[in-house]
């Protein structure tokens, strides 16, 4: 009887624990869908945000170009610092995002830490001048040149940094000081430095009640400079994460301010030294390329990269003589481009950059979807094409499987044209979906200039060699080896 007791309790015991199991993977089934349904939101928002910010930043740049008057071209700017203020909050968000999700990737290669600084200081002043405020960069003598790191994110924390100094300081000065010490290695490790950034302002200062709030998510030390300032209150919480994300170990953000009379922001993060010739080494890909002996130096130069030497023009002289002048980037790569694009503003965007960079209707053809696309590329030896993802009837990806996968266009050319998506999905899953569909690389909207030259030349010039090299030995070559490239603002 004793055991008929114990075995009914411990059948019951098994159902329950059963029950539980499968109440508890319900609830992480729940929670997967939400995530998604967030995902799927967020980058939804995004590209709906992207495509007209697309066409009002593009077309604003074209436009002040143009011969304008003095209330116009104030016009314009005003229109322009709005865009940038509106991009910067979806790049806020779909970051948070990102980092939320632990989908955040960090690219680690070697760069130069002091021209890293220094681009990021230059930016600034352009909206601290105005104020007449200065900024000042104090880099120790013992501060490696060459380290190891994420450069474009530690560019992005100190933007952000050298941003909220700037916006909060309506008079005096915004001070950076960089500084390292050497760091105890064991073995055959490599060299280590501890480096820390410090931004000092002279701004309003931050109350001591608020300091415990400085670095939570959507938070905002006052109502009323929310108000007055603005901003979503991410950006030192996203900053904060970089930096812990880019040294999970030692990597630290913190403050001290007093109310009315300024903050200091530091930032401190273990790094890798290297030398200038392993830097050399690493610049693989576009930076080899002689894309960065012409493109405008403030746009062109990533950290790690010097040039010497007059600049050269990617686009036509304006009264479109060409005379003794060095040949813009159509002549020096003169390849067939096709542009698919459903939407009828990005459709007049994209060509008239392209016109820019000298390539007219006589070597650019415009199709509005997947299935125009996949004809003419059938038809006609393009080679670059530049995809649009989100287009009626067939979309970028579906177009571009069946370009990779018809024998047509493997039957009537040596080489599979390059192709890259120019997107408004800029979430990282959107940028491996075009990947693995078989394109070279991904530029996410809104798009400039420089981007687009930049990517010209990083797909051009290979191409151009890969054709000369397979007219010259007249056998058949297969498909372009693929050069995987993101390009995002």
């Amino acid at each position: 009887m004793l055991e008929t007791i114990r075995r009914g309790q411990a059948e019951d015991a098994m159902v329950g624990s059963g029950r539980e199991l499968e109440e508890m993977r319900e609830r992480v089934r729940v929670a997967e869908q939400a995530v998604q349904s967030k995902s799927n939101f967020l980058s939804t928002v995004s590209h709906e945000i992207r495509t007209p910010l697309n066409g009002i930043l593009g077309l604003g740049t074209l436009l002040a170009d143009t011969p304008l008057n003095t209330d116009q071209h104030d016009l314009l700017k005003s229109l322009r610092e709005c865009s940038d203020g509106l991009l910067l909050i979806v790049n806020d968000v779909l970051d948070f995002s990102k980092i939320d999700a632990g989908k955040l990737d960090l690219d680690f290669r070697p760069f130069d830490l002091v021209a890293c600084v220094q681009g990021a200081v230059h930016l600034l002043d352009f909206n601290a001048s105005p104020k007449g405020i200065e900024i000042t960069q104090t880099v120790d003598a013992a501060t490696p040149r060459y380290v190891v790191g994420d450069c474009n994110r530690l560019r992005q924390v100190l933007i952000n940094l050298l941003g909220n100094a700037v916006k909060f300081t309506d008079r005096g000065r915004v001070n950076v000081r960089v500084h390292a010490e050497e760091v105890e290695s064991t073995g055959d490790a490599a060299r280590a430095v501890r480096v820390q950034f410090e931004v000092e302002d002279t701004g309003i200062g931050i109350p001591a009640s608020a300091m415990d709030r400085l670095f939570q998510s959507f938070s905002q030390i006052d109502n009323s400079n929310s108000r007055r300032y603005g901003g979503t209150g991410l950006g030192l919480a996203i900053s904060k994460r970089l930096v812990e994300l880019m040294d999970s170990v030692d990597g630290r953000m913190w403050a001290t301010s007093s109310h009315g009379n300024g903050s200091t922001f530091f930032v401190s993060m273990v790094m890798v030294v290297c030398t200038q010739e392993a830097m050399r080494t690493a610049g693989v890909g576009m930076r080899e390329t002689e894309a960065y002996s012409w493109l405008d130096g403030a746009n062109s130069r990533t950290c790690g990269e010097t040039h010497e030497g007059p600049s050269l023009p990617i686009a036509p002289a304006a009264d479109g003589t060409v005379g003794s002048r060095p040949k813009v980037l159509a002549e020096r790569l003169p390849i067939r481009i096709l542009v698919a694009e459903d939407n009828i503003v990005n459709q007049k965007l994209t060509l008239r950059l392209l016109q820019k960079l000298g390539y007219t209707s006589a070597t650019v053809d415009l199709v509005q979807d997947g299935k125009e696309a996949v004809t003419a590329i059938e038809q006609t030896d393009y080679d670059l094409v530049f995809m649009d993802v989100q287009m009626p009837n067939m979309s970028g990806i579906e177009a571009t499987r069946t370009v990779r996968s018809s024998t047509l266009v493997e039957s009537r050319r040596q080489l599979q044209p390059v192709i890259l998506a120019l997107t408004a999905n800029a979430m990282e899953a959107d940028r491996e979906l075009c990947l693995l569909a078989g394109m070279n690389g991904h530029i996410s909207k809104p798009v400039k200039l420089e981007t687009l030259a930049r990517m010209i030349e990083l797909h051009g010039a290979p191409r151009i060699a890969a054709k000369l090299q397979a007219a010259a030995s007249q056998t058949p070559t297969p498909q372009n080896s693929r050069t995987n490239t993101t390009e995002s603002v």
